[in-house]
């Protein structure tokens, strides 16, 4: 995955007001014709491997590579869902479960896939609306011994040789111990290692007039500490305000160190989020808006983010996030820290997102439903749940889930299925009791449902919550 997408981005070109991706690469799509490789061989293959180091099989290797992910981004049928196989890499997934588990299909059919996509008459070339920024003309200068020395080295750690790198790196630093780059690139290898020493590496280069802004972005990755990475996040804002990614990693740490103020300041200069760094918008909004009293604010990100959100880990985070923003703030005033002067000023405008077209779906049970406004997604609502009084005749316990019999005056038996356990309130009355036992009973309840039709288990809600009357 990263060599084909390094492949795949490695002749993107600008088109007019759009950038083209995906142009295919003479050599990839010559070999891919004469000298395919088993799929399965590729995805299993490391750093050691013979198809990633022997000259016989590193074009077919990088060309397949090119073409897997090629398929994966652009390709329709799989596109929708390609972010989730970084997810599936994220919690331990082998590369065969990723991509099987993913596109629910064995490998065998994604490489028959595969192969029919590289060898058809076209091949799809993606215009994306993604302009780049203008820079000003660079001045080419002859490349000193020292320059040649840090691209040496950065081509080591890059090879993950960070012993052999170090070792070149500390011999440029005793060349010229005044100049950064040398420090930078031992600070850089050093957090690679997750190494203590990245710290010292970090405040050497500073000390040397580093004004490198990856190296204050990472900071709080080197210095572990907010007392030192925050002042070095706010350095980098200042100087590139529209470093997005720099001000969600700032505003988490303002909510984590209870500066609400701040970290409200910090997102609202924010104009615009993609997908992911939407993930890391929202929480500290919604958090810093509501400690702050502004609900218009926290709740309009709260609904912002659960239509936004696409992985399971995204949307559990969003549903609770949710849930947090429908509750009022304490009653007593939150200790407020002032907005850090050279913060740019909070605007008063709403956030753009990139455009979504998806309908919300909602979980069964997750007790919220859709508000429109103009046939188009204005806000998430809560469902109030509904109470029946009656007699609890029965409670099934028998696998997939277990089903509560209710029979109210009338006679009338309504089922309603138990999603969680552990979401059911018990509430049991002064002389009420009662436990929620497994198989036929006669007990006065109260009980609380989500209206939900499962026909499949022909009940009628979910249930929420139990009370036990005399």
């Amino acid at each position: 995955m990263n060599e084909g997408t390094a492949e795949l981005y490695s002749n993107i070109e600008p088109v007019r007001k759009k950038i083209r991706v995906g142009t295919p690469i003479p050599s990839h799509a010559f070999l891919l014709q004469s000298q395919w490789l088993p799929l399965e061989d590729v995805i299993h293959a490391d750093h050691k491997s013979p198809l990633y180091n022997r000259r016989q099989h590193v074009g077919p290797f990088y060309g397949l590579c090119w073409a897997l992910v090629h398929m994966l981004a652009l390709d329709p049928r799989y596109s929708p869902k390609f972010s989730q196989v970084y997810t599936a890499f994220g919690v331990g997934k082998t590369s065969r479960e990723a991509l099987e588990q993913t596109y629910g299909k064995p490998l065998k059919a994604i490489e028959a896939d595969l192969k029919s996509y590289t060898r058809g008459n076209a091949v799809l070339v993606v215009n994306f609306d993604i302009q780049f920024e203008r820079v000003d003309k660079v001045t080419p200068r002859r490349a000193t011994a020292y320059d040649w020395g840090i691209a040496m080295a950065d081509l080591k750690a890059a090879a993950r040789k960070n012993d052999e790198a170090l070792k070149a790196l500390q011999a440029l630093v005793k060349e010229d111990p005044s100049r950064p780059e040398s420090h930078e690139s031992i600070a850089f290898v050093h957090m690679m290692d997750r190494s203590d020493k990245a710290a010292d590496a970090f405040r050497a280069a500073r000390k040397a007039g580093s004004e490198h802004p990856q190296l204050a972005y990472w900071a709080p990755s080197m210095l572990r500490s907010y007392q030192e990475s925050m002042p070095e996040l706010r350095r980098l804002i200042e100087k590139y305000p529209d470093y997005v990614e720099a001000r969600l990693r700032l505003a988490s740490m303002q909510v984590n160190t209870w500066e609400y103020g701040n970290a409200f300041a910090t997102l609202k200069a924010i104009r615009k989020v993609n997908r992911k760094q939407a993930m890391d918008y929202f929480p500290p909004m919604i958090q810093s808006a509501w400690m702050l009293k502004n609900m218009d604010e926290a709740r309009a990100a709260a609904s912002q983010f659960v239509k936004t959100a696409r992985t399971e880990r995204d949307k559990e985070r969003a549903n609770e996030l949710f849930a947090f923003a429908m509750k009022d703030p304490p009653e007593e005033k939150a200790e407020l820290a002032k907005v850090e002067s050279i913060l740019p000023a909070a605007a008063n405008t709403a956030i753009a997102f990139e455009p979504d077209t998806t309908e919300l779906i909602l979980p069964e049970d997750s007790g919220l439903e859709v508000v429109k406004e103009n046939g188009k997604f204005s806000h998430l609502r809560q469902i109030e749940s509904t109470y029946l009084e009656g007699t609890l005749i029965n409670l099934e316990c028998a696998a997939p889930s277990a089903i509560l019999h209710v029979r109210d005056a009338s006679g009338q038996i309504t089922r309603l299925i138990i999603l969680d356990p552990g979401d059911v309130k018990l509430v049991n009355s002064s002389t009420g009791t009662g436990n929620l036992d497994c198989g036929e009973q006669s007990k006065k309840v109260k009980v609380g449902f989500l209206p939900r039709v499962n026909e499949a288990q022909k009940t009628t809600g979910n249930l929420r919550s139990i009370e036990y009357l005399p």
